[in-house]
């Protein structure tokens, strides 16, 4: 026979909208209208689409579509059929890279024949190369930011 349970088996939790200011609650139901709108005008299926809203009465906190948690993958990268699959797992990937901006100018400079271009398209690749190292510094200043 089983001990009898002290506790009961499902938790009770309070809503989202129990949780939230009315202007913060007004806010993510205007976000998940806009969110309905961009899926009714079929503007999901591009590369960097992004919406968001900062949460009333701050200044820092903001609310975004949370991902679905899918990892970025070499398999669909390389071998995706759809472009934007393929595009977006490709993305996720370079900018887990080390060395990025290195590779940006090999990709630039070899693989995509910079060199033929002679001096500009050189300089041209140096460029952006030192424009993906301005990226890699900026998050990482970002991430050792203290919190607010």
């Amino acid at each position: 026979m089983n001990p009898p349970v002290s506790s009961p088996a499902i938790k009770v939790v309070k809503s989202v909208r129990e949780q939230v200011s009315p202007e913060e609650w007004q806010a993510r139901v205007d976000l998940a209208a806009c969110y309905r709108l961009t899926a009714m005008y079929g503007m999901t299926e591009m590369v960097a689409n992004h919406i968001s809203c900062r949460v009333p009465g701050t200044t820092d906190q903001f609310l975004i579509n949370a991902s679905n948690g899918e990892k970025f993958k070499v398999s669909k990268a390389l071998l995706a059929a759809d472009f934007q699959v393929r595009r977006y797992h490709q993305k996720g990937l370079f900018y887990k890279l080390p060395l990025r901006p290195l590779v940006k100018f090999f990709v630039l400079y070899g693989v995509r024949r910079g060199f033929l271009d002679g001096r500009p398209g050189f300089v041209y690749a140096v460029l952006q190369s030192i424009y993906e190292y301005f990226i890699v510094l900026r998050v990482r200043e970002r991430l050792k930011a203290p919190k607010a």
